[in-house]
């Protein structure tokens, strides 16, 4: 059986947020529209996945508009009209793909379950208007960034609390914290 797919439709607010200690940390993206609020479970390269593509799309973006010379127009349409406000979903993400709609000038985001066949149907679809897809982008940066930090010598991440000992150091200088 096909899992529903919730259009959420513009989205009024998205960001990554991340819980937890540096390290033992889990990640998600909150979003809002007026359809409802959603919760989506990710692992931290998918976030990092997440961010490059925006950011290829809008080169692709400035681009275009670069060779056209004019901004697309955004346009009204009752699609995007909320039927009702009682989304509020709690998912984990498998994969999940970005395309943007010139017609309107959003980006949308579909994110499929963790389990995929052939034919199965997105379980939410967001559709982001630029300065908030860039707002993301900036957000998610930090929280990807937030965690561990690295030694300076062979840049394997540091756990807090605990001594590392690198060893391209070759045991020859003191453990770094």
């Amino acid at each position: 059986m096909a899992a529903p797919d919730h259009k959420m439709g513009p989205v009024s607010s998205f960001q990554a947020i991340s819980e937890g200690a540096p390290g033992n940390r889990t990640f998600y993206l909150s979003a809002t529209s007026l359809r409802g609020s959603a919760i989506i479970w990710v692992e931290k390269e998918q976030l990092n996945s997440i961010i490059m593509a925006f950011e290829r799309i809008f080169r692709l973006i400035d681009d275009q508009n670069d060779e056209n010379d004019m901004a697309p127009q955004n346009y009204v349409n009752p699609e995007f009209e909320p039927e009702k406000n009682d989304l509020d979903l709690d998912i984990k993400s498998g994969n999940m793909s970005i395309r943007y709609e010139q017609k309107y000038s959003l980006i949308e985001l579909i994110v499929y379950g963790e389990i995929q066949d052939e034919y199965e149907s997105p379980l939410v679809t967001l559709l982001l208007p630029r300065k908030i897809a860039e707002d993301f982008v900036e957000n998610g940066l930090e929280v990807y960034g937030a965690g561990r930090s690295k030694c300076p010598l062979c840049e394997s991440p540091i756990n807090p609390g605990e001594n590392h000992v690198c060893p391209r150091s070759n045991g020859h200088s003191a453990a770094l914290s």
